[in-house]
């Protein structure tokens, strides 16, 4: 037990701005965004306000603003949302979506110019919906570069100045961008980023509107997902024998059975039965300080207990040698 992922104390056990009621749906909390609470960015450029009694964020500074979840890798799935922009004046309104984000100057985007929707140049409405990979492939290198390629017209054009549904799809280094329902994709490209995930945020330019943010991860990590709440209801039925056999090989060969029942029940008696539990995020790696390199889904859950009503538990399912998730990794805080 010499390694970050097994050093297992009373105070806490290490084995190995999202949240949401099951596995499939993240719904990311807007409304942390303008105290900075989970989020990172441009939060002087942002308003909250309201769509439909949901939470919306406003944008209307000039200059690219990015806002961004702090502490979240996202690498495959769908990001999902509601987006409003301005039909005019031209180069009023550039509003999307900023995926593989580092920082503020590098990451990935998706936006669209609403004031190009309905215009009467058909060049104009060629320059519809638009990838950018910062800092290497800005818009304006991609146009000069690759004309046509990155930026694509919505067909059908929604109204410029009206609400209208976007879903980003990431899998396997392609990204398709679905708006309104339509089966076909408005723009599908080759990702140009080499970073395999990054934070999720949003991403506008003079003034627009984001509301109803969704992340849905991939099926890989859905699957994860599934084993580490299996795993957790062991725990909280307080089988941790059963938990223990039900672990990864490789934590069972770190740990023995005795140690982890005696370490565990130190742990969880003293907080008291589950309250609630909602996913925060999830996370794929390939590698983990002190662990061998292999799959590995870091999924974190905002958890209630009866004698802790603020608690943080990290759950981390590895693939196993058979192919199947199992948890190899445990951490509450």
């Amino acid at each position: 037990m010499n390694t970050k992922m097994l050093n297992i104390s009373v105070a806490a056990l290490i084995l190995a701005g999202i949240h949401s009621s099951n596995a499939q749906e993240q719904a990311a909390d807007l409304r942390g965004i303008p105290e900075g609470k989970g989020w990172s960015g441009s939060i002087d450029a942002i308003k909250l306000i309201e769509k439909d009694g949901a939470p919306a964020i406003e944008f209307n500074k000039r200059g690219q603003n990015v806002v961004w979840i702090d502490g979240f890798a996202f690498k495959n799935g769908t990001i999902e949302f509601d987006a409003k922009g301005k039909g005019a004046p031209p180069q009023s309104s550039f509003i999307g979506v900023a995926f593989r984000v580092a920082d503020l100057e590098t990451h990935d985007a998706i936006y669209f110019r609403p004031f190009n929707f309905h215009a009467e140049d058909p060049q104009r409405r060629a320059h519809a919906v638009q990838y950018v990979s910062e800092p290497e492939w800005p818009w304006r290198r991609l146009r000069n570069e690759t004309p046509g390629k990155f930026e694509q017209p919505v067909d059908p054009a929604p109204d410029g100045d009206a609400w209208f549904h976007v879903k980003v799809v990431l899998q396997n280094r392609k990204v398709g961008v679905f708006v309104n329902g339509e089966e076909e994709p408005s723009l599908a490209v080759s990702e140009l980023s080499k970073r395999p995930a990054g934070s999720v945020g949003l991403w506008c330019n003079g003034y627009g509107v984001i509301s109803n943010l969704k992340i849905t991860p991939s099926k890989k990590e859905k699957v994860a997902v599934t084993s580490a709440e299996k795993w957790l209801g062991i725990v909280d039925e307080g089988n941790y024998a059963e938990s223990w056999k039900e672990s990864a090989e490789y934590f069972r060969n770190a740990v023995k059975q005795d140690q982890w029942e005696s370490a565990v029940q130190a742990v969880r008696k003293p907080l008291g039965k589950l309250v609630s539990r909602k996913m925060k995020s999830t996370s794929y790696k390939t590698s983990l300080p002190g662990a061998p390199d292999g799959k590995y889904v870091v999924v974190e859950f905002d958890t209630v207990f009866e004698n802790k009503k603020t608690a943080v538990e990290t759950v981390t399912p590895m693939m196993d040698k058979d192919g199947a998730w199992r948890v190899a990794g445990y951490y509450i805080k």
